[in-house]
């Protein structure tokens, strides 16, 4: 059985379906309007319970501190190509990890890998580039240092100046 009624603007096909329910199908651009208000409605109401989550602190991030000056330290025994001084300051447990690198390095091979710069290059210069970072983390208690250089020097091969960033 089928009946149409008009309600207002809102035309309503009114239908029984074979187990006897009455299933109402409304003028589409209605629903649409209905449905975009729900919608607003509901990320009105979404968008503050978002904001509403409290800070949370995973440590802290210092400017100063003495493991910013240990790498700086480091720098300094780089370009005197003093490796007793880097074996003093990091401990043989140490991890070194620089941009590209899939995984991290041990002191040993780290230390190899910056003394093979100087057999390569000349004129070799290290740019400090922002401020380094301390950041303490209070999650597994980790202790990262994150500094940034423009590191340059000269191919002893080409003679072609490489800068990295």
């Amino acid at each position: 059985m089928e009946r149409k009624s008009l309600q207002g603007e809102l035309k309503t096909l009114e239908l029984i379906s074979p187990d006897n329910r009455i299933v109402y199908l409304s003028n589409p651009s209605k629903t649409k309007t209905h449905e975009k208000t729900f919608l607003t409605a509901g990320l009105m109401l979404a968008v503050p319970a978002g904001f509403s989550q409290k800070d949370e602190k995973n440590g802290t991030i210092y400017t100063k501190h003495p493991y910013i000056e240990i790498v700086n330290k480091s720098i300094q025994a780089y370009m005197a190509k003093n490796e007793s001084t880097h074996n003093a300051i990091f401990a043989d447990t140490a991890k070194f990890w620089l941009n590209g690198m899939a995984k991290s390095m041990g002191k040993a091979d780290i230390f190899k890998m910056w003394a093979s710069d100087f057999d390569y290059y000349s004129d070799i210069k290290l740019k400090t580039v922002g401020n380094p970072d301390y950041l303490a983390y209070k999650d597994k208690d980790q202790k990262v240092v994150q500094s940034w250089w423009t590191w340059s020097g000269v191919s002893k091969k080409t003679g072609a100046l490489v800068n990295i960033d």
